[in-house]
């Protein structure tokens, strides 16, 4: 922007200078005059123009930019999951199909009702004579033999209804049954889908929290080498170190961006990694509102007992046991007969839609089927697998859960002793290096003494922030594995 500024000016006053060698008379010098405030107010004019187009376009990037910032709290995040993670949307369709299914076994009880129109045209004797008495139009002249043995066409609409209502299927009874508890068992599936998108959506976030705070100590650290390398640059002028400590500085500073760029690469990822869980568009940039600390964590006491009969995932294990007992019912009594209601109602004349003459049929079938070539044997056998393999699946993930909440039990103490670690390192280093930067200064210290504290320093500040990052995640995987908080408010 100077620089078109100061060559609008030297433009201008370029040809000012050279009309005043031309202009020697009074008219021209008052001609000129008026041309130079004309020339100059259309320069300021240009300018003024050219800073409110570079300014708008500021302002449009800053615009976009903050129309890119998402202010987001961990539970805002949790909730927008809920709402938009596709996975999760995915496994309550699972509960609407369970859902539909079960449904469907109403037809067990409820009739079924058909209309039917059909039109027919013959002289097939036997069928003529029959559509005669169905439209109750037989004479007397119709049993003439001649008639009887080569009849004229005829033409049959008939509009039926039929109903058929089923009265005892027990298999189905049972089937019914498993379809209601699988309904069950896709609802506590769900359930603990949502505690687990949670799960992933807290320590995402946590994650995100971690680089930041290492893009902030890595900062920190750039700033402070930066320093240090002024500084040494200072001595190295005055013949105080040498050309090798002055290159000691340097290196650590190539060192430091060069970890800045992949702590920035990092929290990138783990933007891009929330956005996707929470449902969100991979361009946004989240400032997080909540900050990492350390929660105090309860005494975590665990009946396994209890907590395999109240964890939804358990919960539904045990649905789906349930449901394969009954499967197994449900082929058992395929081997039982079955008896359904049958009926109908139906008009037949020689014009479509006839309702001219009208006759029912109503009955009862005993069905029993005493082979079916091992068919239903084999869907026995079958089930009584599936049965088996629900409950080893059941006794398995409850031994699997014993282990798991007992290894985040112990990660849980030596995490805490870890982040008690680190920060009494953060201080002990913190210390270290004020002391050395002290005596470095006094030029009591070299400057490699005072590179490797001030990286002592940053490598705990680092760890102490892994470290914390580490128990809030294994806090986190324990409320996941007890399906409840053990964090005191």
């Amino acid at each position: 922007m100077l620089i078109h500024v100061v060559t609008i000016i030297k433009i201008y006053y370029l040809g000012f200078g050279k009309a005043t060698e031309q202009k020697t008379s009074t008219d021209q010098s008052m001609e000129f005059k008026r041309i130079l405030i004309l020339k100059i107010a259309s320069a300021l004019s240009a300018i003024l123009l050219m800073t409110a187009a570079m300014h708008g376009t500021v302002l449009a990037q800053e615009a976009e930019q903050d129309s890119r910032v998402v202010h987001l709290s961990m539970e805002e995040a949790v909730t927008r999951a809920l709402r938009h993670n596709l996975g999760l949307q995915a496994t309550q369709q699972d509960v609407a199909i369970s859902r539909s299914q079960f449904r469907s076994t109403n037809a067990l009880f409820l009739p079924t009702i058909s209309v039917e129109e059909s039109a027919v045209t013959t002289n097939n004797p036997l069928n003529t004579f029959g559509f005669l008495l169905k439209q109750e139009i037989v004479t007397t002249a119709d049993f003439n033999p001649d008639f009887l043995n080569d009849p004229d066409p005829i033409d049959n609409f008939t509009t039926k209804i039929q109903i058929q209502q089923p009265l005892f299927n027990p298999d189905g009874y049972f089937k019914r049954g498993a379809l209601k508890d699988q309904l069950k068992a896709s609802r506590e599936q769900l359930k603990r889908a949502e505690y687990y998108v949670e799960y992933l959506v807290r320590q995402q976030y946590y994650a995100l929290m971690l680089s930041v705070r290492e893009v902030g100590i890595v900062d920190t650290s750039l700033t402070a080498a930066r320093a240090n390398y002024e500084q040494a640059s200072d001595f190295f002028k005055q013949g105080m170190i040498d050309r090798a400590d002055l290159l000691l500085a340097e290196v650590r500073v190539k060192e430091l961006e060069s970890r800045r760029s992949a702590a920035l690469q990092k929290k990138e990822e783990a933007q891009q990694q929330l956005a996707y869980l929470t449902g969100m568009e991979e361009t946004v940039e989240f400032r997080l509102t909540d900050r990492m600390t350390l929660p105090r964590v309860d005494t975590v006491r665990v009946e396994y007992e209890r907590l395999n009969s109240r964890r939804s995932d358990m919960k539904a294990l045990g649905w789906m046991v349930k449901a394969s007992e009954k499967q197994v019912n449900a082929a058992k009594f395929s081997f039982a007969p079955s008896i359904n209601l049958f009926g109908s109602y139906e008009w037949n004349d020689d014009r479509l839609l006839g309702m001219d003459a009208g006759s029912y049929l109503a009955g009862a079938t005993l069905r029993w089927n005493l082979f079916s070539g091992f068919e239903n044997a084999g869907a026995l056998q079958e089930s009584s697998a599936r049965l088996k393999k629900a409950r080893l699946q059941y006794r398995d993930r409850a031994m699997q859960n014993r282990v798991e909440v007992e290894t985040a039990r112990r990660s849980l103490y030596h995490a805490r002793r870890q982040v008690a670690l680190a920060e009494s390192m953060v201080q002990q280093s913190s210390e270290s290096y004020r002391i050395r930067f002290d005596r470095y200064r006094q030029g009591m210290e070299q400057i490699s003494d005072l590179l490797e504290a001030e990286a002592t320093l940053a490598d705990a500040r680092l760890q102490y922030a892994k470290a914390l990052y580490r128990y809030n995640t294994v806090v986190l995987k324990m409320e996941f594995l007890l399906e409840r908080p053990i964090t005191e408010n």
